[in-house]
Protein backbone atom coordinates (compact mmCIF):
# COMPACT_ATOMS: atom_id res chain seq x y z
CA UNK A 1 0.00 0.00 0.00
CA UNK A 2 2.12 3.03 -1.20
CA UNK A 3 -0.96 5.22 -0.51
CA UNK A 4 0.58 5.34 3.49
CA UNK A 5 3.98 6.40 2.64
CA UNK A 6 2.75 9.24 -0.45
CA UNK A 7 0.28 10.62 1.87
CA UNK A 8 2.98 11.27 5.11
CA UNK A 9 4.74 13.77 2.85
CA UNK A 10 1.16 15.45 1.62
CA UNK A 11 -0.10 15.75 5.57
CA UNK A 12 3.94 16.93 6.39
CA UNK A 13 3.77 19.64 3.55
CA UNK A 14 -0.10 20.62 4.49
CA UNK A 15 1.35 21.41 7.61
CA UNK A 16 4.55 22.86 7.14
CA UNK A 17 3.05 25.23 4.71
CA UNK A 18 -0.13 26.45 7.75
CA UNK A 19 3.06 27.09 9.71
CA UNK A 20 5.10 29.12 7.69
CA UNK A 21 1.65 31.05 6.98
CA UNK A 22 1.01 31.12 11.20
CA UNK A 23 -1.85 29.47 10.19
CA UNK A 24 -4.02 27.72 13.35
CA UNK A 25 -5.94 25.06 11.00
CA UNK A 26 -5.20 23.27 7.57
CA UNK A 27 -9.55 23.21 6.50
CA UNK A 28 -8.86 21.32 2.89
CA UNK A 29 -6.05 19.75 1.11
CA UNK A 30 -6.48 19.80 -2.96
CA UNK A 31 -4.71 17.08 -4.59
CA UNK A 32 -4.31 16.56 -8.36
CA UNK A 33 -3.48 12.80 -9.28
CA UNK A 34 -2.97 10.92 -12.69
CA UNK A 35 -4.04 7.64 -13.14
CA UNK A 36 -0.55 6.43 -13.64
CA UNK A 37 -0.10 6.54 -9.81
CA UNK A 38 -2.65 3.96 -9.24
CA UNK A 39 -3.57 5.66 -5.90
CA UNK A 40 -6.81 4.12 -4.22
CA UNK A 41 -8.43 7.51 -3.11
CA UNK A 42 -10.12 5.70 -0.25
CA UNK A 43 -6.86 4.05 1.00
CA UNK A 44 -5.39 7.75 0.92
CA UNK A 45 -8.50 9.16 2.71
CA UNK A 46 -8.22 6.78 5.24
CA UNK A 47 -4.06 7.39 5.68
CA UNK A 48 -4.60 11.17 5.58
CA UNK A 49 -7.05 10.94 8.88
CA UNK A 50 -4.60 8.62 10.86
CA UNK A 51 -1.53 10.61 9.93
CA UNK A 52 -3.46 14.16 10.32
CA UNK A 53 -4.46 12.91 13.82
CA UNK A 54 -3.48 15.51 16.94
CA UNK A 55 -2.30 17.81 14.15
CA UNK A 56 -3.28 20.90 12.98
CA UNK A 57 -4.59 19.18 10.18
CA UNK A 58 -6.85 16.45 12.14
CA UNK A 59 -10.22 18.16 10.74
CA UNK A 60 -9.11 18.84 7.33
CA UNK A 61 -10.85 17.72 4.50
CA UNK A 62 -8.72 15.55 1.08
CA UNK A 63 -9.91 16.44 -2.47
CA UNK A 64 -8.74 13.88 -4.60
CA UNK A 65 -8.85 14.83 -8.37
CA UNK A 66 -7.80 12.20 -10.80
CA UNK A 67 -6.07 12.92 -14.25
CA UNK A 68 -7.39 10.50 -16.88
CA UNK A 69 -4.58 8.51 -18.24
CA UNK A 70 -4.12 9.86 -22.40
CA UNK A 71 -0.96 9.09 -24.68
CA UNK A 72 -0.08 10.82 -27.87
CA UNK A 73 0.97 9.06 -30.73
CA UNK A 74 4.41 9.82 -32.20
CA UNK A 75 3.39 9.32 -35.68
CA UNK A 76 0.36 12.05 -36.19
CA UNK A 77 0.12 13.06 -32.99
CA UNK A 78 -3.72 12.29 -31.74
CA UNK A 79 -4.27 12.51 -28.12
CA UNK A 80 -6.67 9.49 -26.60
CA UNK A 81 -7.25 7.88 -23.59
CA UNK A 82 -5.34 5.23 -22.86
CA UNK A 83 -5.29 1.94 -19.93
CA UNK A 84 -2.49 0.50 -18.58
CA UNK A 85 -4.58 -2.59 -18.15
CA UNK A 86 -5.72 -2.72 -21.56
CA UNK A 87 -3.17 -3.24 -24.18
CA UNK A 88 -5.36 -2.78 -27.19
CA UNK A 89 -5.85 0.48 -25.91
CA UNK A 90 -1.72 1.59 -26.30
CA UNK A 91 -1.88 1.70 -30.03
CA UNK A 92 -3.37 4.68 -32.07
CA UNK A 93 -6.63 4.04 -32.77
CA UNK A 94 -6.17 6.42 -36.03
CA UNK A 95 -3.28 5.25 -37.50
CA UNK A 96 -1.87 1.82 -35.72
CA UNK A 97 1.74 3.31 -34.30
CA UNK A 98 2.55 2.10 -30.90
CA UNK A 99 5.28 4.90 -30.17
CA UNK A 100 3.52 6.76 -27.91
CA UNK A 101 4.17 9.31 -25.39
CA UNK A 102 2.25 10.34 -22.10
CA UNK A 103 0.10 13.00 -22.62
CA UNK A 104 -1.16 13.47 -19.16
CA UNK A 105 -2.28 11.42 -16.16
CA UNK A 106 1.29 11.31 -14.57
CA UNK A 107 0.41 14.55 -12.55
CA UNK A 108 1.26 14.06 -8.80
CA UNK A 109 0.33 17.77 -6.95
CA UNK A 110 -0.81 19.45 -4.00
CA UNK A 111 -2.83 22.31 -5.59
CA UNK A 112 -3.57 24.06 -2.88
Amino acid sequence: MHEMAITVDIVDAAIKYAEQNNATAVTDVHLRIGEIHDVVADLMQGAFRFLARDTIAKDAVLHITKVELRARCSECNLVFPANLWDKSTLKCPDCGQERLTVYSGKEFMIER
